[in-house]
């Protein structure tokens, strides 16, 4: 259907099923998450639990959590990568929701409420949003690499949440005019 649509030249823009990218990026990046379960990386501070939280092999551990004495084998640790994945898996439903809900992206529809653009933008934002609260509260390794003094992750997730509300706030600015041009 895609190819048969750019055969009769009409725009990428509106030969792209849009509203398929947003949900299915959340989608892919959560069960990607799950690799870092596997590398035993990207984990939080100690839990302080029992019963809650993972293990991490003495290979897998920062420096500040590698004094066994300190930090026995058994020392449960937040699985951030469990975090984000569920905020992401979450956020791939709300975003389907949505979409559902708010219109249809194919120009002509009556009723419609989203604009091109518009899942893409809360893509960002939910995104941005997810990753700067575990960057910025629950990673251990977070300053390990930093931009201007800042988690480098912080300064993405604050590129993720700018690059949203500029991408919202200039679909809502558009004139229809501008928006037709779009789909065309």
């Amino acid at each position: 259907m895609i190819a048969r649509r750019l055969r009769q030249k009409v725009s990428l823009l509106r030969a792209l099923p849009i509203g398929v990218v947003a949900p299915a990026l959340l989608l892919g990046q959560g069960l990607g998450r799950w690799g870092n379960f596997f590398n035993q990386e990207l984990y939080g501070g100690p839990t302080g639990s029992s019963w809650w939280g993972i293990t991490i092999a003495q290979w897998g551990r920062v420096q500040q959590y590698a004094d066994l004495s300190k930090f026995p084998l058994d020392t449960r640790f937040h699985p951030t990568f469990f975090y984000e994945s569920a905020w992401n898996l979450t956020g791939a439903i709300v975003l389907l929701w949505v979409n559902r809900k708010a219109g249809s992206e194919t120009p002509g529809v009556t009723g419609r409420r989203l604009k091109r653009g518009d899942l893409m933008a809360l893509y960002f934002l939910w995104y941005g949003a997810g990753r700067l609260i575990l960057e910025s509260t629950l990673r251990v390794d977070a300053f390990t690499y930093t931009t201007g003094g800042l988690p480098t992750g912080v300064v993405f997730a604050l590129g993720w949440l700018t690059a949203g509300a500029a991408l919202l706030i200039s679909n809502r600015l558009r004139s229809p005019a501008q928006s037709r041009a779009l789909d065309a």
